[in-house]
């Protein structure tokens, strides 16, 4: 069955029972029937507590889901260890105005973002086995000059690595 998703955030969330609620809201049809809801609300958690500096990034990130990498207030780009992207979560596609379909399963350095294949960060990723760094940094593609912070996140016998971005 095809997974349809709305988030509403600090919004009061109107269910089908007429209960309100002020929260982070998710919603999964349990059946082909649209009309047939089955409400989940997601509370806070560790996960979603991840902040942008916290030294043990990497190995929370390893532990979220697609889901949770949504829930994270900073832009974050999943790589296989080739660079293809296997997860580009919510904040990083309003930062880009690129969406998660068009970018999964592509090349990040070569067709994504190509203003990072460059010494700074593609060079980084293909080079250094461990690799914990927080550069300053202006994207320039497809958008106009915007300074960022990049963490660069990488371990050897890890399944994938990340580029976790916030805005200046």
């Amino acid at each position: 069955m095809e997974l349809h998703e709305w988030r509403f955030e600090g919004a009061n969330c109107e269910f089908p029972d007429g209960e309100l609620e002020e929260s982070i809201c998710w919603y999964f049809p349990s059946t082909r029937d649209p009309s047939a809801l089955q409400r989940v609300v997601q509370k806070e958690t560790t996960d979603m507590d991840c902040n942008f500096t916290d030294t043990d990034l990497l190995d929370r990130l390893d532990a979220m889901d697609d889901t949770s990498l949504d829930l994270l207030s900073f832009g974050l780009i999943a790589m296989s260890e080739d660079g293809t992207v296997t997860s580009y979560n919510r904040a990083e596609s309003r930062l880009s105005g690129l969406t998660s379909s068009n970018v999964v399963g592509r090349d990040f350095f070569s067709s994504v973002a190509p203003c990072t294949n460059n010494f700074l960060v593609a060079h980084r990723f293909e080079t250094e086995p461990a690799l914990d760094a927080i550069i300053e940094y202006v994207f320039t593609l497809r958008i106009k000059p915007v300074g960022v912070k990049l963490r660069l996140l990488k371990q050897t016998a890890r399944r994938r690595m990340y580029l976790a971005v916030e805005r200046r």
